[in-house]
Parts: C-alpha cells; sequence; structure tokens
C-alpha cells in the first residue's frame, strides 16, 4: 500500500492470506458510500480504500468474516505491484486470453458491452420498475463485474484445466492447484476457504468457487474438479438468493444422489447440551458506525436443547435439529448440513462454524445483544413511554394543583416520551422508506434525527434529578412516584440502549 496504511491495531499484520481467505478481521461496512448509480461520482479504488478503513475487530486469522473491504483491497494491491490499473489487468490477464469478449469490471460498461446488459427490475405499485445500473465504484474489484454464462464458462474451463484453455494459459499448473487448495478452515472438519474460492460439500463432491450478491442481480459459480464439471448461476431479484444454492443443491440430488443415512442421537447428549445454549452472532457485522444499529433486526443463531438428546437451532429459514456425531460437531437431522463449535482457551464453547460458510464465522453474541436487551426491554420501554401520556390525559386536573418543581418533572417525563416515541417511529420510516439507498448516501433526515438521541440524553438527566426530588421531597402518591421512577428507567435504559447502537451523534464512518 502506497498512499495510506492499514491501522496496527493488533500486533499482527495483515496478509494477503488473510485478505484472501476474509480472515483479515476487519468488521462489515457500507452505509452512505457502498453502492451508487453515476460513474461521475465514484471514488477511485485508492481514494475509497483510504476513506472507508474500516475498524479492525479481530486478530487477523482468527474468525472467517467476509469482507468486501479486503477483496477491494486485494485489487489495488494488484493495482499497486503492476504498474497498471486493476481493470486493465484483468482484461489483459484473464479476458484477453480466454476470449471472455463480454466481460469487463468498468463502471459503466464499455459502449459495446452495454446494449447487452440485462436490466434489473423491483416490484413498485404492482409493476415492474426498472432500475438503473448498480456502481460499486471504489469497490470495484469487491463485485462490479458484469459478465455472460459463455464467457464464465471459458473461465470454469481453465481451472479445470489447471489454469490452461486452449493454447491460452493465465495460470501454472502448480499455481493453479494451490489457489484450488485449502487455505484456512475454522474447524478442519467442515469446508474451508481456498484461495478466494471457497469450499462447499454436497452428496460427498467438493466444490469450490464463489457465490456474490448485489440488490438487483445474485450469482454462483461452481468448479466440481473431479467431475470435470462448472455451474455458473445468474438471475435478478430483489427479494434473495436463496434460489442459487436450491439450484445446485437440486442439480446434485439428481445427478449425484446419495442416500439420507439416518442418525441415532448419542442417549447421553442431555446431560451436556447445555454447554452449547445461546445465542450467536456473525462476526461479519458493524461495530464502529450507525450501521451496527442494522443489527437490531437479525437476532443471529439460537442454539437450545431438544430434551430429546439433539440441539434445535434457529437462524435457518426455519429452526434445525442437529444430532452430535463426533466431538463439538453435529449433523442436521433430516439432513446433510453440518455444523461445529469451537471452545475457549478455558474450554468454554465460544463458536459457531456452518459447513459451506467458511467465511461467516459466528461467536456468542454479547449479552446486550440478546433478544432481551434489543427487542423486549425496548418495547417494554416504549410501552412505558406510552403511559406517561395515558396517565395526563386521565389526571390532568391534578396537574393545575400541582406546584411548579412538580409541574416541570411531568412536563419533562412528557417531553422524553415523545422524544423517544417520535424517534423511533423515525428510525423505522427512514430505513423502510430509503431501503437499498441508504447505502448510496445518508439521507438529510436521518442525519436530522439523529438530533432526537442527544436532547433525550439531556431530558434524561433531568428526569433522574426530577425523580430522586419525588423521593426526597414526597411528591405525589406512592403510586405516582413509583410510575415516575420506572419511566425514569426506561429513559435511562433508551440512552444507554442508543449510546450501544451507535445512534448517539453522526456516526457515519
Amino acid at each position: 500500500l502506497k498512499t495510506f496504511q492499514i491501522p496496527a491495531t493488533y500486533a499482527e499484520p495483515i496478509t494477503l492470506k488473510h485478505i484472501m481467505t476474509h480472515t483479515a478481521g476487519f468488521e462489515d461496512g457500507g452505509l452512505g458510500y457502498l453502492l451508487g448509480y453515476d460513474p461521475a461520482k465514484a471514488p477511485t479504488l485508492a481514494n475509497a480504500l483510504a476513506d472507508h478503513i474500516p475498524a479492525r475487530v479481530n486478530k487477523p486469522g482468527a474468525y472467517g468474516s467476509y469482507s468486501n473491504y479486503a477483496t477491494a483491497l486485494a485489487g489495488l494491491i494488484v493495482q499497486n505491484v503492476s504498474g497498471i490499473p486493476f481493470n486493465e489487468y484483468v482484461e489483459k490477464n484473464i479476458y484477453e486470453p480466454l476470449g471472455m469478449t463480454h466481460s469487463s469490471f468498468r463502471e459503466p460498461l464499455p459502449g459495446d458491452l452495454l446494449g447487452d446488459m440485462t436490466v434489473g427490475y423491483k416490484r413498485k405499485a404492482g409493476i415492474r420498475d426498472p432500475q438503473l445500473f448498480e456502481v460499486l465504484g471504489g469497490f470495484g474489484p469487491a463485485g462490479s463485474m458484469s459478465s455472460t454464462a459463455t464467457d464464465m464458462a471459458k473461465f470454469m474451463m481453465a481451472h479445470l484445466n489447471n489454469g490452461t484453455l486452449g493454447e491460452a494459459q493465465i495460470l501454472k499448473p502448480e499455481t493453479a492447484k494451490l489457489m484450488h487448495s485449502v487455505l484456512f478452515q475454522g474447524d478442519d472438519r467442515l469446508g474451508g476457504m481456498a484461495y478466494g474460492f471457497y469450499e462447499e460439500y454436497i452428496n460427498g463432491h467438493r466444490l469450490i468457487g464463489h457465490g456474490d450478491d448485489t440488490f438487483q442481480f445474485h450469482t454462483d459459480m461452481l468448479i466440481d474438479a473431479d467431475e470435470n464439471l462448472g455451474i455458473f448461476v445468474s438471475y435478478q431479484t430483489i427479494t434473495g438468493a436463496k434460489g442459487r444454492s436450491e439450484f445446485v443443491r437440486t442439480f446434485y440430488d439428481h445427478y449425484y444422489p446419495q442416500p439420507l443415512n439416518e442418525i441415532t442421537p448419542p442417549s447421553d447428549f442431555n446431560e451436556r447440551a447445555d454447554r452449547y445454549a445461546g445465542t450467536y452472532a456473525f462476526w461479519r457485522r458493524n461495530f464502529s458506525t450507525l450501521e451496527k444499529a442494522m443489527g437490531l433486526t437479525s437476532n443471529g443463531f439460537s442454539v437450545a436443547p431438544s430434551g430429546e438428546n439433539t440441539l434445535i437451532v434457529s437462524g435457518f429459514e426455519a429452526p434445525l435439529q442437529f444430532v452430535e456425531i463426533d466431538d463439538n460437531l453435529f449433523q442436521q437431522v433430516d439432513g446433510k448440513l453440518k455444523i461445529a463449535f469451537g471452545e475457549d482457551a478455558d474450554g468454554n464453547v465460544q463458536d459457531l462454524y456452518i459447513d459451506g460458510l467458511p467465511f461467516m464465522a459466528l461467536s456468542r453474541a454479547p449479552a446486550f445483544e440478546a433478544p432481551l436487551f434489543k427487542m423486549l426491554l425496548p418495547l417494554a420501554s416504549l410501552i412505558l413511554f406510552l403511559t406517561v401520556w395515558t396517565g395526563w390525559f386521565y389526571r390532568r386536573k391534578d396537574y393545575k394543583t400541582m406546584s411548579m418543581p412538580e409541574r416541570n418533572a411531568i412536563r419533562l417525563s412528557m417531553t422524553t416520551a415523545v422524544l423517544n416515541i417520535a424517534f423511533v417511529i423515525l428510525l423505522v420510516g427512514i430505513l423502510t422508506t430509503y431501503q437499498i439507498e441508504i447505502y448510496i448516501g445518508i439521507p438529510a433526515i436521518l442525519k436530522i434525527s439523529l438530533i432526537l438521541p442527544i436532547i433525550i440524553i439531556l431530558t434524561t438527566i433531568g428526569m433522574v434529578y426530577f425523580a430522586i426530588t419525588s423521593w426526597r421531597e414526597g411528591y405525589w402518591r406512592l403510586g405516582r412516584r413509583i410510575h415516575y421512577t420506572l419511566v425514569t428507567a426506561a429513559a435511562i435504559f433508551m440512552a444507554i440502549f442508543y449510546n450501544y447502537w451507535n445512534m448517539l451523534g453522526w456516526q457515519y464512518h
């Protein structure tokens, strides 16, 4: 790196090995800058990566956590070492030798390809609404390539032939074999990361490849070297990426079926099942910016004993049950999916690994990210805030006979209640309205709304004062003092809540 450096958060430096295996230890990020629709406004690769360095949250090599930033960083290193722009390097060393004449990383697409580009759509008012071409700009190496199935077939055949297609050679045979080999595994009994590719085992077959998603398009590319087979899937939808994995599994179930063996749970597993119970969160999440609040809608994975010598794991499309088949290794009761657990230095279960996702490790979620603290208590607090106003309407005649300090205390509680309710409603409305666009830029209304948590902190401090005074001076009857204290506690909790999820101030980057 020539124009900027990654902060030395840990003693261990980040290497290309870590980048190629998604174990660099970066947090995830992209709010307000990852995507765009105007290539003219896109920053250069070097500037984008210098301006949006993510926090380092793990030692390099500790956990798999998919990173668009790290992948783009690899593209910048290619550019710096070769001395030519990344897009040109790929064209010269991959596309041209393999005859991939309908592929490009350029944004916008070159004129001779632009007319062949498919259009993305989303549903709007009951009809298909055409969308603009997605621009990754300064993060282009992480996913801005446009291609065709025919070109990707050439790319896959080159890999199946260890770097050669016809007379063209893009990799030496020994380099191709190394690239296809395992470089990192969270658990050595599950599929791991190769050099950029990741492993997936389906019906006993080892596949390597890589999937990709933008908001409009979903793609998967897999290579089965033993069968001399390559599969490329690409389609357009706003609704999700399930289709690609379903297609591949259906393909293998049809052409390479494998019977499902019945597994008998160990009769004594109930005795040790509790050590696995808990909530696990992906390391691929944000820690340091407002984007952390996006994690409020994700409950991660929950593991609980079934009482029948199995574990129930929630977090997939539907809850699944798993049977212990080895030490900390489990297989799906009615399927072939495997998961493994990792232990900390004291032998306590700490981590969760899912087969086929070596770049998406999970660890036990912090207590404050459990459903109790991020869903139930905020909801209870909002209900308490509502009672402030319903109580005032019910007893507003008493308000006239109160002293000025008592009136101020009630005014402050009503203000705090309405500010909290307004902020939550406003935030939900903004995220619902802007959706994808929030990754293009931070809307002004969101910036303005973040004033409210700061005001809430100030009014909460005032409520704490009046809550103490109400007991010392004997304001109101006992029940009303208890209610005021509970509302104050709710306000304190929400202030802590906003701070934990980076909603205090303007923490965009």
